[in-house]
């Protein structure tokens, strides 16, 4: 009985293709780590720019609204995020600054189809959302 025990032991610790599963089911969850939020203050409103051919690029799981909308700790607002502007917020536009970095916000059609060489501004308190790129694909 000992022996078959020690068998059954042995047998689990050298059981490759488990503990490979075990490992890939790990790793798979350490990656899909929540995006970065950012709320929006003071000088961190300025300078931003459309980013320039978004449309290439969808969330895997839904419109980027849909994204936005899953990993932000608000509710959707209902005005365009772009200041001064009073339009309703329909599309999850993609936006950068000079580092490079692209977070999704609120904001009208209008402004979401602007020029990617104009600057503007955003609304004290947007909640820009990182966007993850193991999250995306691109549209052929």
């Amino acid at each position: 009985m000992r022996i078959s025990r020690e068998i059954e032991d042995l047998d689990r610790l050298f059981d490759l293709d488990g503990q490979i599963e075990l490992l890939r089911e790990k790793l798979e969850a350490d990656s899909f780590k929540k995006p970065h939020v950012w709320i929006l203050r003071g000088k961190d409103c300025k300078g931003w720019k459309n980013v320039p051919d978004s449309g290439k690029y969808r969330w895997k799981y839904g419109s980027w609204k849909d994204y936005w909308e899953e990993y932000s700790p608000e509710e959707w607002p209902l005005q365009c995020r772009m200041k001064s502007c009073t339009d309703c917020a329909e599309d999850g536009a993609h936006i950068f600054q000079k580092n490079g970095k692209q977070y999704i916000i609120p904001m009208c059609a209008h402004d979401n189809r602007g020029r990617s060489d104009e600057l503007f501004d955003l609304n004290a308190g947007t909640i820009a959302v990182a966007i993850d790129r193991k999250q995306t694909y691109r549209v052929k």
